[in-house]
């Protein structure tokens, strides 16, 4: 693979595009003195890729989804300290990607976690 990140002292970024029947491992060569390698799960065929558009944010939270082969009604959300920032629920068409833009109502700062996950039907 070829390398494509950033990096500063607190946070790195990196771009990465599996190929399917390929197995990954991710190898940690610096700082200098710290070594390891971490196998990467398989790539899956079906899934929902997330994409975090600015690896810094300050007032808005613009990410893309895209699911891989069927379509799929999901929830994005970003959290912060266990603390929910901002939600939207979408509707994502098979290939397509969907740009949503996030807005955090809270000012709690710190490392933001987003997540995509599938909505589910409730039966009564």
């Amino acid at each position: 693979m070829t390398r494509n990140w950033a990096s500063t002292r607190a946070a790195a970024a990196f771009e990465f595009t599996p190929e399917a029947g390929q197995q990954y491992a991710l190898r940690i060569d610096t700082p200098e003195g710290i070594e390891g390698r971490v196998a990467l799960p398989p790539v899956q065929n079906d899934g929902v890729v997330l994409h975090v558009v600015n690896g810094v944010v300050t007032d808005k939270i613009d990410v893309v989804l895209t699911s891989a082969k069927k379509d799929r009604k999901l929830l994005v959300g970003a959290y912060c300290r266990g603390q929910l920032l901002a939600h939207q629920t979408i509707n994502a068409a098979a290939g397509a990607p969907v740009a949503v833009s996030l807005a955090p109502t809270a000012t709690v700062g710190g490392v933001y976690r987003r997540h995509g996950l599938r909505g589910r039907r409730q039966t009564s």
